[in-house]
This record gives structure tokens, sequence and C-alpha cells, in this order.
């Protein structure tokens, strides 16, 4: 009797779930696919989406020197090369080929790579499932899941390499006054600790 009972309130409730999916699937389908009031979405570099984070870093020691620099114009000169541009992210099986997805970090987004295909200064020779191998002038090379073109780990983005190594020597404030604010409180505690471990 209690399984005739649970028999049939699962089939209601399949039912039911039934009929809201058609009404959902249906509601979807006679809405309009853009809104003219909303605003395109537009793509944003690092920098424009991110800045103010790290501008205002708590973990970054010198975001202040940080800041001035790079509002001064000063910027790395470190150069990279082509296949240090490109990223291996990984690679999958579609229509019975493998591919290869490598992420562009100087333009941002991901291209899709065959056997065969060109990348930066080499080409594609072989794709397996946890690695390709890149060719150039006749020697192969084999580059990893996570590993640049020139199969070591990528290097950090140029914005880290432009931090200043030196502590501030000033604070923008007085230290001596008696109505620091909170976050005054804790620049000079801050202060204080960077100081000390100087030799």
């Amino acid at each position: 009797m209690k399984t005739a009972i649970r028999a049939k309130r699962i089939f209601v409730w399949t039912i039911q779930g039934t009929i809201l999916l058609v009404v959902l699937s249906a509601a979807l389908l006679a809405a309009p696919a853009t809104n003219p009031s909303t605003p395109a979405i537009t793509r944003q570099n690092f920098r424009e989406r991110y800045g103010t984070l790290s501008e205002h870093n708590i973990f970054l020691r010198e975001r202040r020197n940080w800041r001035d620099r790079e509002s001064s114009g000063q910027r790395s000169s470190t150069q990279h090369s082509p296949e240090q541009v490109y990223v291996l992210t990984g690679i999958v099986l579609e229509g019975g080929q493998r591919r290869a997805y490598v992420e562009d970090r100087e333009r941002g987004g991901l291209i899709r790579l065959s056997v065969g295909d060109s990348v930066a200064r080499r080409k594609v020779a072989d794709i397996d499932i946890d690695s390709m191998t890149y060719e150039q002038t006749g020697q192969r090379h084999p580059i990893a899941i996570g590993t640049d073109l020139t199969g070591s780990a990528p290097v950090m983005p140029s914005f880290g390499e432009s931090v200043a190594t030196t502590n501030p020597t000033t604070l923008p404030f007085d230290p001596n006054s008696t109505n620091l604010t909170l976050e005054q409180k804790m620049q000079l505690r801050r202060f204080q600790e960077l100081n000390k471990k100087q030799p």
C-alpha cells in the first residue's frame, strides 16, 4: 500500500516537473533574444577589471611605490619571446581528433590548435593526451599542459615585474598624531614592521 502511494507521488512529481520545464522553455523561447535597453558587454583587460584590487592589495608590500611607478610611465624592460606569450591550457578530443587549447596571455583568450597549425614561430607536430609536440626547423620539443611554448613554467605578468624592492621611507600622515584613523594605525604598524626587518 505504501509503495503504491509512493509510486503515485513520484509519478505526480514527474508530471509536475515536466509541465514546469515545458512552461519555462516556452517562456524563454518567447522572450526577445536581446534587450535593447541593456548595454553591450565589452571585454576588459586585466588592469581595467582588477586595477582597483591590485592597487589596494593588502598583501602587496610596495603597493604605493608600484602605483607611483605605473603612473610615471616606468615599465619593465623585459621582453618575452613569442613562445612565452602562449600557455598550453588543455587538450580535448573533438570529432575524433585531438585539439590543443593555448591561452594567449598578451591579447587574452584561447586559441584552438590542430596538428600542422602554426603558432608563434613554430608548428604543432603532434598532440598527445597530456602534451603536444612543437616543431621548429626539424627539432621537436614536448610541451606539457600548464607550461608556455618554451616548455617552462609561465613567467608572471609584466605588472608584477615593476614592483619596487625597497620599503617606503616616509608615511603620508603624522605618525605621532593622537587622532589616527584605523587605516592609518594599520599603515603605521606595517611601516614599523617593514623598517624593523631592514638590516
